[in-house]
């Protein structure tokens, strides 16, 4: 492919509808390209990879028979194209007019950015979080309630404090017009140097889901490279479609199980010592709390609903004891 092409890498599993109409999304903007599409499938039974091989021809299409994670999945298509950037695009998004050629544009105009993120927007046009302030304890408390953020309108006092502080805040709930730099952006649409992905080794691959773009974010910004986002950039995304998470509720266990690994290892990894100490023990004592709450639950109600409590409970009490183990 020639030097202007940009590498587009979409990795699936199970989601041949909205894989198909980001594909079509793509095909409609193939002016902004040129593209070298490589989709990476991780093993879909539902017509993933014959719907691909039938309606895209022109797609190199990469059926790696298993599920490896997205980590790996992204690496392995990554080694498929050479191009100077590449764009790192979920199933469930489709790109807007335009898009593409702003997010190249703005990384154009920035030489020490290693990586350019879209803003994400829901079905109704509405924004959604599109870049994120590197963890804390104090935001991993919050995480792993998530009925009490709500309750408490964290999200709304942070929104407040990104109009008060814009310099320092570097989170998630800002609206802006123009590109600013940020810690780290959404995966499901960031544009990113080749020369500089391919240094750091790609994402790594200890994360199977989740957090691993946050990841490569640090290690970027910590030598020396940028990362901004581009709400010009516009992206619809299905956000929690395939997965059923919600922003309101704790992700159900096996999602909740990737998350707090992958928070694992990079809290062991870049804040060894008492941080990383007192983050497995405040992990470990919520998701105890919460097992207790739901076997409470289950003892008040019955049937199905005592079923599911009592279930969850076993869940988080597992995840407890391979957060210990691993």
């Amino acid at each position: 492919m020639p030097d202007s092409s940009l590498g587009v890498i979409i990795v699936s599993y199970n989601t041949c509808e909205f894989l198909r109409g980001c594909l079509l999304a793509l095909r409609r903007v193939v002016d902004e390209g040129p593209f070298d599409i490589v989709v990476a499938d991780n093993g879909s039974t539902d017509g993933s990879v014959e719907m691909v091989r039938n309606e895209f021809p022109e797609i190199r299409l990469l059926a790696l028979g298993q599920n490896l994670g997205f980590a790996r999945a992204n690496n392995r298509a990554a080694q498929e194209t050479r191009c100077p950037e590449i764009l790192f695009l979920n199933p469930d998004t489709v790109v807007t007019r335009g898009a593409v050629a702003r997010l190249r544009q703005t990384l154009a105009s920035h030489p020490s950015a290693a990586v350019i993120g879209g803003q994400l927007v829901n079905e109704s046009g509405d924004p959604l979080a599109s870049s994120f302030a590197f963890p804390s304890l104090w935001r991993e408390f919050w995480n792993l309630l998530p009925e009490l953020k709500g309750l408490f309108r964290v999200r709304a006092l942070a929104s407040r404090l990104s109009r008060l502080m814009p310099r320092l805040w570097r989170g998630s709930y800002r609206a802006d017009t123009e590109a600013r730099q940020v810690d780290s952006v959404g995966g499901a649409c960031m544009i990113v140097r080749g020369d500089a992905f391919r240094e750091m080794g790609g994402f790594c691959e200890e994360f199977f889901l989740y957090h691993e773009e946050m990841e490569l974010c640090y290690r970027l910004r910590r030598q020396g490279r940028e990362v901004w986002l581009e709400p010009r950039a516009r992206i619809l995304h299905y956000e929690g479609k395939s997965s059923g998470a919600r922003h309101s509720r704790l992700a159900p266990t096996p999602i909740l199980g990737y998350r707090l690994k992958g928070m694992k290892y990079f809290w062991s990894h870049h804040h060894p010592g008492m941080r990383y100490r007192v983050w497995q023990v405040m992990v470990r004592g919520l998701l105890r709390l919460r097992a207790t709450l739901c076997v409470g639950g289950g003892v008040l109600t019955r049937d199905e609903v005592r079923a599911r409590l009592l279930a969850r409970a076993g869940g988080l009490r597992a995840l407890v004891r391979e957060l210990k183990a691993v």
